[in-house]
């Protein structure tokens, strides 16, 4: 991943990199947060063949270089095409995804309900953040769509002030 951090920022490297790009320094930390996230879960051996990260924050933080932080990460499913695999492997991925959130500091507030959410749903987690305010990031998982236009490929992430 392209943030370069490791273990969430200090605030001195947060007012740091506040002052080189601009952004808001707990804004830019929520999107250094994401990008831990999303890199554990590409090198996941067992999320990493499964979800495809799609949406804005694809867009911004892996492929335009586009001047705009994100405070999301969604996903599509892309397991199988086949709906009985998918709901199969849905509970690994949703139990794989929930065992990898603490080691970032996050905790699951929310998440969906795979009778009621049946096309997917959103996670709601929290973290105190360097300035000792909570703030909140979103995941989302959608099972829907699960044939890709082309094949994935992985990029790294944009870099942030550096």
């Amino acid at each position: 991943m392209g943030t370069g951090f490791l273990t969430p920022p200090t605030r001195r490297e947060l007012n740091a990199l506040a002052a080189a790009t601009g952004f808001v320094a707990d804004r830019i930390e929520k999107t250094v947060r994401l990008l831990a996230v999303a890199g554990d879960i590409a090198a996941h051996p067992y999320l990493g063949d499964r979800l495809a990260l799609t949406g804005g924050t694809a867009l911004n933080m892996f492929v335009l270089a586009a001047p705009r932080l994100s405070f999301d990460l969604d996903y599509h499913y892309i397991g199988s095409a086949d709906r009985d695999t998918m709901k199969t492997e849905r509970p690994k991925v949703e139990n794989a995804l929930v065992d990898l959130l603490p080691a970032h500091g996050l905790e699951v507030k929310r998440q969906p309900n795979r009778d009621r959410d049946h096309a997917g749903g959103k996670w709601v987690l929290r973290y105190r953040n360097a300035f000792g305010r909570s703030e909140g990031l979103s995941v989302d998982i959608g099972y829907v769509r699960r044939v890709p236009l082309w094949p994935p490929t992985r990029h790294d992430s944009q870099r942030l002030g550096r």
